[in-house]
């Protein structure tokens, strides 16, 4: 129980080198010796574990410079181009989602074989592809319940994506069917949910599917919009929990490919139904 209750946010001392290391690594990093208690400590094994200051580095990435990135990028562009236009639209993304891509590249430097490693199988492919039409099997029949008591619409970030989509499809495949779910895997799952998941199984499953359905959510919306951004709210947790529960059971591969799977079917319905 004592071993227990150190994780998953203490330090260990490498019993070969004396050097001080992360709990949740089965190795130490100086010597490469491995901890024969390691299976003790109910370490998830198929999580991503970086360094604490990584986790939060990457999520502030994710959220906190993103939008920085977007706000700048909205300074410099705005006097070029309407704000609500696709072109618009489809320039920040680009310059937003590269920025941060990049970004979360140089902080994983001293990580990539541990990020490699969780690459190597070829089920978690199967899984994430499984992910995907469990999502949208839920959002096809959480939509049509609702819609027997109120009609809705797609939310606005939805409207917004599908401008971008019909006037720039394959842009938009890169963007946001390949980057955006790439920014988002990492600073939701490998960022938040690991962190969270330092204390206790099911706070993750809390916290991170609720923060990442409301950042797809419209602030500032009224009315009759407000009711049709809080009925679209579900599917975004529902999502979320999906991604989360494949991140922490199967590895990032998995969730990487149900967002992305996820993302590149709503973009081909979107570009279906502009040819209905």
């Amino acid at each position: 129980m004592r071993k227990k209750q150190k994780l998953l946010f203490g330090n260990k001392k490498c019993e070969e080198c004396g050097s001080n290391y992360d709990v949740v690594l089965s190795t130490c990093p100086t010597c490469k010796h491995e901890d024969k208690d390691f299976e003790s400590y109910g370490v998830p094994k198929n999580i991503l574990w970086l360094p604490i200051y990584k986790q939060l580095l990457i999520f502030a990435l994710g959220l906190i410079a993103l939008n920085v990135v977007s706000l700048i990028a909205e300074i410099i562009f705005v006097n070029f181009y309407d704000p609500e236009s696709p072109d618009f639209l489809i320039l920040i993304n680009t310059i937003r989602y590269s920025i941060i891509t990049l970004s979360i590249g140089g902080v994983l430097i001293g990580n990539y074989r541990s990020f490699k490693d969780g690459f190597n199988k070829w089920w978690p492919y199967l899984l994430g592809l499984a992910g995907m039409f469990v999502i949208t099997a839920f959002e096809m029949t959480y939509g049509t319940i609702v819609n027997l008591f109120h009609e809705t619409t797609t939310n606005i970030n939805q409207e917004a994506a599908n401008s971008v989509i019909t006037a720039y499809p394959a842009l938009s495949i890169l963007v946001l069917g390949f980057l955006g779910p790439i920014v988002e895997e990492f600073t939701y799952r490998v960022g938040l949910f690991s962190f969270f998941r330092r204390i206790n199984r099911w706070l993750p499953y809390i916290v991170t599917p609720i923060i990442f359905a409301f950042i797809h959510f419209g602030f500032g919306s009224e009315g009759e919009e407000l009711i049709n951004e809080l009925l679209n709210l579900p599917s975004y947790i529902f999502a979320g929990l999906v991604f989360s529960f494949l991140y922490d059971f199967f590895g990032l591969s998995a969730a990487l490919t149900a967002h992305i799977s996820n993302n590149l079917l709503s973009i081909l319905f979107s570009l279906l139904l502009t040819k209905v």
